[in-house]
């Protein structure tokens, strides 16, 4: 049996704790193998993972080796039964296109003859991946294309023949990725791919046919007049269509998602079809600063895991990672790091390692920035060093590098304490909205511009002030109404383009009694530019744009802010509690048995202290208020909580980068926390550092006035605090 278990992996009898250590077998030269695998499991880590290139295993003569006949880099099959020898359960990731500085990107060679599989642009030319250092790139698959998934099922075929024989039961392998996280090799733009002849001619026309009720709501859609859905495949303009409408180019950008669904889930039907039936793995793919990720991975069966991975880099910021983390935790049921960075790229590894080293402080504290969002699980790359990295846990011939002992020191504190026990506190949900991300690829500023602003400033800008503010927060998608469940307090951004369903939803929310504070404007359109005023009916409010910046005006205080629109109520018992001029900009209803708070400015303070203050009021009208306090606010602090226990985080992410170097003064930062605002009553606590193990024994009132706790830059603490045991006394006696 190979089963989830809310925060662990089930496999036959044992529990396993979800982390991982990335080694790829095609890099170490085989004589190192088994003293990589001794370090891997002297550090504690009972799960490898590896990437399998396709072009490393198939010539161009159509033939495999995964025995290493003439190359010994390409015996996989010895490197699985090393890796069952030493005890190790195997997650594999097969592609077909891949990452991971891999030339070609796992692709092989003999593709190139066939042009008619690869993706196109709006222009006919073939889509290129985007490239990863100095290594050669391939051009993008066209996904669904037939040809190309002959040639992938002839792959999958070779490779499960191979791999089939060691799924468990039969072997170490319990987990296979599905792809890569990739949106068409990085290619966010709309008219970038793909324009691939089968899916012009065949896919795109079936995929309109299955949006539309008839011709006729499809004819008005797209201004066309054609009398049957199969003349859409007879149109010699079928690649400029999505120009027509906002409903056509939005039903585009909805083709895309489709195709990459049908992939995935196309590859999960070849490996089951071929025997291979263990967990499957979808990694997404977020573009830079934004919440919702542009591809998905959707399980056709009901009792199937959604187990979401991505990639979480030093290319992001501290705030970008905890944003990632903080959507798969509430849009997942095991939200994954497919790749969490000990080390980092570079096409010149020496070099870089000479100037911008990373530091073991960086590795601990981009492990634990992880966890504190939610990260369940999560895959160390890389262990072992490959070409075009450095500073991993491994040298390339098993030689211990210094993150080794940051994740030797953490696999001992999570057998200690298992992190993914402790649940979020969080109670309000920033919620995401995948097609304001849709509507923001579209190049009209004339339109979208203040949507640009809404996702890009708006929305991350929000998260920050929560996190400077000790408020806790998770990001649920609206088009996911599960994920909305949990949070008491909901942050919603609101253009004017939303679908009905998403509008009855967040009725539905408001009914319900939960606090509502939306951001933007009233929408009056659905995303295909329909008219649709379901929510602007029932909260009796209208708006009007007004993309302008203003001073904002509340309580006898005043703050710059952009203004997205200016609002109109005819609720009896709305009241205004923000002008900009004369213009009402903020509005509260007292209809509902919850809060219901309309803005219509950029909420993100910017710094601005009385617009912190604005928002801080609206949370707490909300019932939120922060429990945890920290003297200096760029300390982010977060709790989570198991039962009589918690677990603070402490992360001070000054400066941002890991190769910058570290001050010499530590910080000294009082911390605050009301252990009662989330259960623990105790008035003796004892606290434990889990990567240091220094301890301190307490009460919960010295936690309330506060402690003072050193911190450098790019520090990060994990403090588990519980009640005190009475042999816990004794021994600071003794001590």
């Amino acid at each position: 049996m190979i089963a989830l278990s809310d925060h662990k992996i089930i496999i036959g009898k044992e529990d396993y704790l979800p982390f991982s250590a990335e080694i790829h077998y095609f890099r170490v030269p085989k004589r190192y193998w088994s003293i990589c695998f001794e370090r891997i499991k002297r550090a504690g880590f009972k799960i490898i993972s590896t990437v399998i290139p396709w072009n490393h295993h198939e010539d161009k003569s159509r033939n495999f080796d995964f025995s290493g006949f003439a190359d010994q880099s390409k015996d996989l099959i010895v490197f699985i039964e090393l890796a069952r020898e030493f005890g190790f359960k195997m997650i594999v990731r097969p592609g077909p296109f891949i990452n991971s500085q891999v030339k070609r990107n796992g692709l092989p060679t003999f593709l190139d003859k066939y042009p008619e599989i690869f993706t196109l642009n709006s222009e006919g030319k073939v889509v290129k991946a985007v490239a990863q250092d100095d290594v050669e790139v391939s051009g993008f698959p066209s996904l669904m294309n037939p040809r190309y998934l002959n040639f992938v099922k002839h792959y999958l075929n070779g490779l499960t023949e191979i791999i089939k024989n060691y799924i468990y039961p039969r072997g170490p392998i319990f987990m296979i990725e599905l792809g890569s996280d990739n949106f068409f090799g990085g290619n966010f733009d709309p008219k970038s791919a793909d324009y691939n002849e089968y899916n012009m001619k065949e896919l795109y026309p079936e995929f309109l046919e299955s949006l539309y009720p008839d011709v006729k709501s499809f004819n008005k859609a797209y201004g066309l007049k054609i009398k049957d859905f199969s003349q859409l495949k007879e149109l010699e303009e079928i690649d400029q269509i999505q120009d027509h409408s906002l409903a056509s180019k939005m039903d585009w950008l909805r083709f895309k998602r489709y195709l990459q669904i049908s992939y995935v889930n196309t590859l999960r039907d070849f490996y089951i079809s071929f025997g291979c039936s263990p967990l499957f793995l979808g990694t997404v793919s977020f573009r830079s600063n934004v919440q919702p990720p542009m591809n998905d991975f959707d399980p056709p069966e009901e009792d199937e895991p959604k187990i979401l991975g991505a990639t979480l880099d030093w290319n992001d910021t501290s705030s970008d990672i905890l944003q990632k983390a903080r959507y798969l935790a509430a849009n997942s049921d095991f939200p994954f790091a497919t790749e969490i960075s000990v080390g980092m790229s570079s096409s010149d590894p020496q070099k870089s390692k000479n100037f911008f080293p990373v530091s073991d402080r960086a590795t601990r504290y981009i492990l634990t920035l992880a966890l504190a969002g939610g990260i369940k699980g999560f895959n160390a790359n890389m262990f072992v060093e490959r070409d075009h990295w450095y500073d991993a846990a491994l040298a390339n011939d098993g030689t211990i590098q210094p993150s080794y002992d940051v994740l030797k020191h953490f696999s001992a504190a999570a057998m200690q304490v298992d992190f993914g026990a402790f649940e979020s506190v969080a109670k309000v949900g920033v919620v995401s909205y995948k097609q304001h991300a849709y509507l923001d690829l579209l190049a009209e500023p004339e339109k979208f511009d203040y949507i640009d602003n809404l996702i890009y400033s708006t929305l991350p800008g929000i998260g920050r002030d929560l996190d400077r503010l000790k408020i806790d927060y998770a990001i649920p998608e609206l088009t996911n109404p599960g994920s909305l469940n949990k949070y008491e307090t909901l942050i919603i951004p609101v253009s004017e383009y939303m679908d009905a369903s998403e509008q009855e939803l967040i009725i539905e929310k408001i009914k319900e009694g939960k606090n509502i504070i939306f951001v933007g404007l009233v929408p009056k359109y659905d995303s295909n530019g329909n008219t649709c005023n379901t929510l602007s009916s029932f909260l009796k409010l209208r708006s009007t744009s007004s993309f302008e910046v203003a001073d904002v005006k509340f309580n006898g205080q005043n703050f710059p802010a952009l203004l997205y629109s200016t609002l109109r109520s005819s609720d009896s018992q709305a009241k205004t509690i923000a002008k900009a001029g004369k213009s009402v900009v903020a509005v509260k209803s007292g209809r509902f048995k919850g809060r219901v708070i309309f803005v219509s400015f950029d909420l993100s303070t910017q710094y601005y202290h009385t617009k912190m203050a604005f928002l801080e009021e609206l949370l707490a009208d909300c019932r939120i208020e922060p429990f945890i306090y920290t003297s200096n606010p760029d300390v982010r602090a977060i709790i989570r909580t198991d039962r009589n226990r918690a677990l603070l985080y402490l992360l001070y992410s000054r400066p941002q980068l890991p190769f910058k170097k570290i001050e010499r003064h530590p910080l000294q930062v009082a911390v605050q926390a009301d252990m009662k605002k989330v259960g623990i009553r105790s008035a003796k606590l004892g606290m434990v550092e889990l990567f240091s193990g220094e301890k301190k024994l307490i009460t919960s009132r010295n936690l309330a006035s506060g402690l003072i706790i050193e911190l450098r830059s790019l520090d990060s603490h994990v403090w588990l605090i519980a009640p005190a045991q009475k042999s816990s006394s004794k021994t600071q006696k003794n001590q």
